[in-house]
């Protein structure tokens, strides 16, 4: 067995054995999960998860380390979104492939600003204020160990804090990445953010996990159309995958059920671990880009009774103005609003 199909199957035996250690609910108990959040507006158009795209891209290794390649050298990004309530969520990267190597590195940061807070005491009395903010710097390598392989992984240190309480920790996302050229078919298979903590907020914390998550991606490429389509199975280490509401519960004094208050079907629950996108590549040099995608987990979650939304979809678009690309990512969460993320990136080397 080949040292690439060794790995995948490393992988899978993991996907199996992690169930029975790792089955918390993923809703409220972890920490972190700012590391879910989109690093661009390319993805957030993809729907904030797609690891099994390989091209001048280095954002990706946020999804997959492995998908470092020489096209990513020199390349610098810079990634800003816009959340409601003023909270500010940004990141950048750069990618440099060693000479005479088959090396190829990233560096990066993420940030998560969440605004000021009016502190009180316990009768209400206004204090100051205080503030909350989550900081990543990442570090990736990746190195391809076969025509059609190759494997990464990223080191994050990874700080928290909110008002004077304190959260660290040392974080490992490890990738494998298949790629058939004359099919055009992409494979990935990513395990991140596993780790330990540093610190914690406090002594008490000790039931809170890392946000850990399980991915494979698919993707393949049209070949008579400019059109590459792509699949992303997340939360892979549990089945049950949606969120316990506690607004949900019966609260009557009869104690009869309330009818709209059922658990997902198994087919139900089944999508929920799927993002399904699109993105059209358009131009001689694919200098224009169309994006859309779909999560079924966020539709269910985020839908209203009443009303219909345009939930758990997510758009983008992009193009490239003589040495910058410009992307711009929509994903919608509510009628109230969503996420708009804008990004530029450019390519040191057309510089010099």
């Amino acid at each position: 067995m080949g040292t690439g199909k060794r790995l995948i199957l490393w992988f899978l035996i993991g996907a199996a054995i992690l169930p029975v250690s790792l089955s918390a609910q993923i809703g409220g108990d972890r920490v972190f999960s700012f590391l879910h959040l989109s690093s661009s507006a390319r993805i957030t158009g993809l729907g904030t998860l797609h690891p099994a795209v390989i091209d001048d891209d280095p954002m990706f290794a946020w999804q997959n380390p492995a998908i470092l390649n020489p096209s990513t050298h020199q390349s610098l990004h810079f990634n800003h979104s816009f959340f409601p309530a003023g909270i500010q969520h940004g990141s950048a990267m750069y990618a440099h492939s060693l000479k005479d190597s088959s090396w190829h590195l990233g560096f990066g940061v993420q940030y998560l600003n969440y605004g000021d807070f009016t502190m009180t005491d316990e009768g209400g009395v206004e204090m100051g204020t205080f503030d909350a903010t989550d900081l990543a710097f990442i570090f990736s390598a990746s190195r391809q160990i076969h025509e059609n392989y190759r494997i990464g992984a990223n080191i994050k240190y990874v700080n928290s804090h909110i008002e004077s309480y304190r959260a660290s920790a040392i974080l490992v996302d490890l990738g494998v990445h298949y790629q058939l050229p004359e099919r055009r078919i992409n494979l990935s298979i990513t395990a991140k953010n596993m780790g330990f903590f540093l610190s914690r907020y406090s002594e008490y914390d000790q039931e809170y996990y890392l946000p850990f998550d399980l991915v494979i991606g698919f993707s393949k490429r049209l070949e008579h159309l400019p059109f590459r389509y792509g699949i992303a199975f997340h939360h892979l280490y549990r089945w049950n995958v949606s969120y316990d509401d506690p607004n949900r519960e019966n609260n009557t004094l009869s104690g009869v059920l309330d009818p709209d208050d059922k658990s997902p079907t198994a087919v139900d629950n089944f999508f929920r671990h799927l993002n399904f996108n699109g993105e059209f590549l358009l131009g001689k040099r694919e200098n224009f880009r169309l994006r859309i995608a779909y999560s079924h987990l966020l539709r269910q979650e985020l839908k209203l009774s009443n009303v219909q939304t345009l939930a758990g979809f997510s758009f983008g678009v992009g193009m490239k103005i003589s040495r910058f690309r410009i992307d711009y990512g929509r994903s919608v969460y509510h009628l109230a609003g969503g996420i708009h993320h804008l990004s530029v990136s450019t390519r040191l080397g057309e510089f010099f």
